[in-house]
């Protein structure tokens, strides 16, 4: 689990700084999440609870976001997710008061 961990830190330092990508607003947590539950569907025992129980963990992040600028959390949160799931790595949260959507980086 915390080889995964620091594998997927690595890599998002790789994105950011070698190939000029900037993570927007909770698309780190939602990639880190979805990357933990596939793990944890080919992991058997304990462990796969103790790691879908933190990839929900992640996803909390992105809700925090979104409640504390005063959007609709659960919409935009299962948008962000689904757009991940489609393959759209680079999307996160647009927080600006003239934009209450996803935002591509």
């Amino acid at each position: 689990m915390a080889e995964v961990l620091f594998y997927y830190s690595v890599l998002f330092v790789h994105l950011g700084f070698y190939q000029f990508t900037s993570i927007s607003q909770g698309c780190s947590e939602v990639l880190m999440a979805m990357a933990v539950y596939a793990l944890a569907a080919k992991t058997p025992g304990k462990e796969s609870m103790a790691m879908e129980a933190f990839a929900r963990a992640l996803l909390q992040l992105p809700v925090v976001i979104a409640d504390n600028a005063g959007y609709d959390s659960a919409q935009l949160v299962s948008e962000l997710r689904a757009a991940h799931s489609e393959g759209k790595s680079t999307f996160g949260l647009s927080m600006s008061s003239q934009n209450k959507s996803l935002f591509h980086m």
